[in-house]
C-alpha cells in the first residue's frame, strides 16, 4: 500500500507541475511547426567571401525566408554547396513567422562561400527546397533571387526600406566613421584642390588617442592610413583627405571610388568600424551616420555633427529597350519616379530639360541621358543608347548640342587649337557599349582642319566629369588610360585611300624603336549624324609617353616642330643637345659618347630610315620625349604619315636629313664612321624585314579589307566613288611593286653616301 501510495503522490506531483508549466506559457505564442519541403522556405540572400563587417563580423552568411504565418524548425534540414562539401545541418534552427533567419558560414561551419561563384542548395530531409546560384559579379556586395545587390540586407527585406531599417539595428562604435564623400570638386578645398574626404568621429565617452587607429579602403591593407599622434576629445571630430598622392598627416594616399567601396577603421590591428560607402553619393554631397543610421547629405559637415540628411536618393529612370544595336526602329519608353527629364544631345538633363511625356521615337543612332525629379531631388543620370542598323566595324557617336557642332559656336567652324565644347561620346561594337562618358570635343590637326572631312580629338577633363577614359580601347596596348584620343578621317589622304597614315603605323609598330599610335577602323557619327569612315588613334600626349616609358606624366619632356617647342616638359635640353651637336666634331669620341648617352640612337635611325623610304617629308611635325624618371634620353614618334608612299623623291635621305638647322643631331652624327655604319646596317635591316615590298602590299590590303564594306556609304558622303578608292589603293602598291621604291631608294642612298657598289653589296646585299 505504502507503494502504491507513493507513487499516486509522484503522478499528483507531475500533473502539478505539468499543470504549472502550461500557465507558465504565454497563450499567445505560436506553436513551432516540424515541416517538410512543402513549407515554404526559401533562400532570399547570401554573401560571399564577406569583406564588409556585416552584422559586426566577417562571416560569409545565408538568409532564409518564411512566407509561413508560423515558426519553422528546421528539423532535417541542410545546407550545402554545389560545388562539393559536407552538408552543414539546420536541425536547431528556427525560421520566425514571416520573417528571416541568417545562419553564418566562417571557420567553424562546414563551408564558406567564395567570390569566384557557386550555387548554394537547400535540403528538407533530402528533398530539394530551393537553391541560390551567383557568379563573380556579386563583387562585394550580396546577392539574391534577382542579382547582385550593392547594399547586404541580412535579416530585412532586401528592399531600401529593409536596408535602412537594417542599418538602424546595428550597435554604433565608440569611435567610428561618421562621414564620407566620395565624389567632390567644390567642397573643403585644400591647397586650391579638391579631394575625397572621411570623417572620424570620437562618441566614446572620453578621449582617445589617434594614433592607436588606422584607416583603410582594403580589408587586407587595414593600415593604410596611419592617424597622426593627437588626442581627439569624447565628441570630437577628424577629417582625413583622400586621394593625396603621397600622403601626409591628415591626408591618405587611397581615393574613394564613386562607384562604391567599404572603408575599415581599425585599433591596435583589430576592426572597429565598417562602412560600405554607397555608388549613388551625388557629387559634393555627402553619406553618413544619423540617429536612425545613415542618410545622404546635400550639405556636407565635416568637422562638426551630421544633421539634415534625405533617407535615399531618387532612383534613375529605366527604359523599356536594354541599350543595343536592333535591326529596326522602335518607340522607347521611359519610366521612373516623379517627373522624368532627357536629353538626345549629349548634355546632361536639368531643370530646363525636356519632360518626358511619349515613347522616343528610335532609329539610326540614339543617345539619350535622362533623370528623375520627385521630392525636391534629382536622381543620378542614366544613359541610354542605341544603333539601328548595320555595320561591319564599330561606330563612335558624339552627342553633342547642334549649335557647338555647326554655326557661329560650333566647332566644325573653329580652328583655334583650344576651342572646345563639352560633349559624350559613346563606342559600340556588336551592339555592346565599349564605354559611354562625357568628355570635350575638338578639331585635330593643322592643315586638315580646313578639310571637307576634319579630324576631332575626344578630351578627358575633370570639368567634364571625366579626367580620364580607363578602358582596353586598343588590343595590342598594355595600358587602358587615356588623356585624349583622337578621330581621324585619312587627313590629307582622305580623298585616297583614307589609311595611308595607319599603314605607315602598321608597318613600325611593334618591330622598330619607333613610338607609334595605335589605331582602329571606326563609323563616326556626330549627333546622330553619319559622317564616314575614321579611325579612332592614340594622341600622341604627355599621358602617351608617360606609359611607355612606366613614368609619371610630370616627369615628361614631350617636344614638337623639330623638337623645338614643348607640349609638355622643357625643351631646354633638347636644344642644347642640338646646339651641342653643331659646335663640337662628333667624331671625338667623348663628345660622340656623350650624344649617344642623351638619346635612343636605334629610335633615331628608325625615324630617318622608315621617314624617308615612305616618302613623306612632311618632317615639322617631328615629335620627341624623354623623361629622367627613365633612362633620360630622347625617343622619336612616328606619326602625321597621311603623305606616305607618294612622293618617289629620287634623293630620300637629303630630302629628309636636311640642311637647314633643323636636323643637327643626326647630321653631326652621321659625319662620323661609326654611326654611318650602323646608320647604313640599320637601314638594310629594316629595308629588308619591316619595309619590305611583300610586307607592304599585304598590309595595305589587310588596311583596305578592315574598311571596304563601310566605304561606299563614305565615299557617297563626299562625292566620290568606290572605283576611285579602289584605284587610289592600286596606285599606292605600284609605288613600291616590282622593286621600284627599293631601287630608288638604294640609288639615292648610294649617292648621298658616295658608295661604292661594293660597298652597296656589303651592305644590302642581293636587295642593290
Amino acid at each position: 500500500m505504502k507503494r502504491i501510495a507513493l507513487l499516486l503522490c509522484v503522478l499528483m506531483l507531475a500533473a502539478c507541475f505539468a499543470a504549472c508549466k502550461r500557465e507558465e506559457t504565454p497563450a499567445s505564442d505560436p506553436p513551432v511547426v516540424e515541416v517538410n519541403s512543402e513549407r515554404h522556405i526559401t533562400l532570399s540572400e547570401l554573401m560571399a567571401d564577406n569583406d564588409d563587417f556585416v552584422m559586426g563580423c566577417f562571416d560569409d552568411w545565408a538568409e532564409l525566408r518564411n512566407e509561413e504565418d508560423e515558426d519553422v524548425r528546421l528539423t532535417g534540414w541542410t545546407l550545402s554547396k554545389k560545388s562539393g562539401s559536407s552538408p552543414m545541418r539546420l536541425d536547431e534552427y528556427t525560421v520566425p513567422a514571416g520573417g528571416f533567419l541568417v545562419i553564418r558560414l566562417n571557420d567553424s561551419t562546414p563551408f564558406r562561400l567564395g567570390k569566384e561563384g557557386d550555387c548554394l542548395m537547400l535540403f528538407s530531409g533530402g528533398e530539394k527546397a530551393d537553391e541560390l546560384t551567383y557568379d563573380e559579379t556579386i563583387l562585394s556586395g550580396s546577392w539574391t533571387h534577382d542579382g547582385a545587390c550593392e547594399t547586404p540586407t541580412p535579416g530585412f527585406a532586401n528592399t531600401r526600406a529593409g536596408y535602412e531599417e537594417y542599418l538602424r539595428t546595428l550597435a554604433v562604435p565608440g569611435v567610428r566613421i561618421n562621414e564620407v564623400i566620395s565624389s567632390n570638386d567644390s567642397v573643403c578645398p585644400l591647397d586650391g584642390k579638391c579631394y575625397d574626404m572621411v570623417e572620424i568621429c570620437n562618441g566614446s565617452g572620453a578621449a582617445v588617442q589617434l594614433k592607436e587607429y588606422t584607416l583603410s579602403d582594403k580589408k587586407s591593407e587595414p593600415a593604410r592610413y596611419a592617424f597622426p599622434d593627437i588626442e581627439l576629445p569624447d565628441g570630437g571630430f577628424y577629417t582625413v583627405y583622400c586621394g593625396l598622392e603621397g600622403g601626409g598627416e591628415d591626408c591618405a594616399s587611397f581615393k574613394i571610388s564613386s562607384a562604391g567601396e567599404t572603408l575599415y577603421l581599425s585599433r591596435g590591428g583589430e576592426f572597429v568600424d565598417c562602412v560600405r560607402v554607397p555608388g549613388d553619393i551625388p557629387r559634393n554631397e555627402s553619406w553618413g551616420r544619423t540617429d536612425a543610421g545613415f542618410s545622404y547629405f546635400a550639405e556636407p559637415t565635416m568637422g562638426a555633427a551630421n544633421g539634415g540628411g534625405y533617407a535615399g536618393v531618387v532612383a534613375a529612370p529605366q527604359a523599356s529597350v536594354p541599350t543595343g544595336q536592333y535591326a529596326e526602329a522602335f518607340d522607347l519608353a521611359l519610366t521612373g519616379e516623379g517627373v522624368i527629364r532627357y536629353t538626345l544631345d549629349g548634355t546632361e538633363p536639368g531643370p530646363g530639360s525636356p519632360v518626358y511625356s511619349a515613347p522616343i521615337r528610335v532609329d539610326g543612332v540614339t543617345s539619350i541621358r535622362a533623370c528623375c525629379e520627385a521630392d525636391g531631388r534629382t536622381s543620378a543620370v542614366a544613359d541610354f543608347f542605341y544603333f539601328v542598323g548595320e555595320h561591319t566595324v564599330p561606330i563612335v557617336n558624339v552627342a553633342i548640342k547642334q549649335e557647338y557642332l555647326t554655326g557661329s559656336e560650333g566647332v566644325l567652324n573653329h580652328i583655334d587649337p583650344e576651342y572646345e565644347h563639352e560633349a559624350y561620346v559613346t563606342m559600340m561594337e556588336d551592339g555592346e557599349v565599349l564605354f559611354s562618358v562625357p568628355c570635350g570635343f575638338k578639331l585635330h590637326g593643322n592643315d586638315s582642319k580646313k578639310l571637307v572631312k576634319q579630324n576631332f580629338q575626344l578630351r578627358f577633363r575633370s570639368v567634364y566629369g571625366l579626367s580620364k577614359l580607363k578602358y582596353p580601347v586598343f588590343e595590342d596596348r598594355d595600358f587602358d588610360t587615356y588623356n585624349s584620343l583622337i578621330l581621324k578621317g585619312g587627313s590629307e589622304d582622305f580623298v585616297f585611300c583614307n589609311f595611308r597614315d595607319e599603314l605607315a603605323a602598321a608597318l613600325t609598330d611593334g618591330v622598330t624603336a619607333l613610338s607609334v599610335q595605335a589605331y582602329r577602323p571606326v563609323i563616326l557619327y556626330l549627333d546622330g549624324e553619319y559622317w564616314g569612315v575614321y579611325w579612332l588613334r592614340e594622341r600622341i600626349d604627355a599621358e602617351y609617353c608617360a606609359n611607355r616609358l612606366g613614368v609619371s606624366k610630370d616627369s615628361v619632356n614631350l617636344l614638337k616642330f623639330y623638337g623645338e617647342a614643348a607640349v609638355s616638359g622643357s625643351e631646354r635640353e633638347f636644344v642644347e643637345l642640338g646646339n651641342y651637336c653643331a659646335s663640337h666634331d662628333l667624331r671625338n669620341k667623348a663628345d660622340y659618347d656623350y650624344v649617344m648617352s642623351r638619346i635612343d640612337a636605334e629610335s633615331l635611325m628608325d625615324w630617318y630610315i622608315c621617314r624617308s623610304y615612305i616618302g613623306d617629308v612632311d618632317l615639322a611635325n617631328m615629335r620627341v620625349y624623354s623623361s629622367p624618371e627613365a633612362d633620360g634620353r630622347w625617343h622619336w614618334c612616328f606619326f602625321d604619315l597621311d603623305w606616305s608612299f607618294w612622293n618617289d623623291t629620287t634623293d630620300p635621305i637629303g630630302r629628309t636629313v636636311r640642311d637647314d638647322g633643323h636636323h643637327r643631331i643626326i647630321a653631326a652624327l652621321l659625319r662620323t664612321p661609326e654611326f654611318r655604319r650602323a646608320f647604313l646596317e640599320r637601314m638594310a635591316y629594316l629595308l629588308r624585314n619591316v619595309l619590305n615590298e611583300e610586307r607592304i602590299i599585304s598590309e595595305a590590303d589587310r588596311l583596305a579589307s578592315l574598311i571596304r564594306a563601310e566605304m561606299p556609304a563614305d565615299r557617297e558622303k563626299l562625292g566620290y566613288t568606290m572605283e576611285m578608292w579602289e584605284g587610289y589603293i592600286e596606285e599606292l602598291k605600284a609605288y613600291v611593286r616590282g622593286g621600284r621604291r627599293l631601287g630608288t631608294y638604294l640609288k639615292g642612298v648610294r649617292n648621298y653616301f658616295g658608295l661604292s657598289d661594293a660597298e652597296m653589296r656589303g651592305y644590302f646585299g642581293d636587295m642593290y
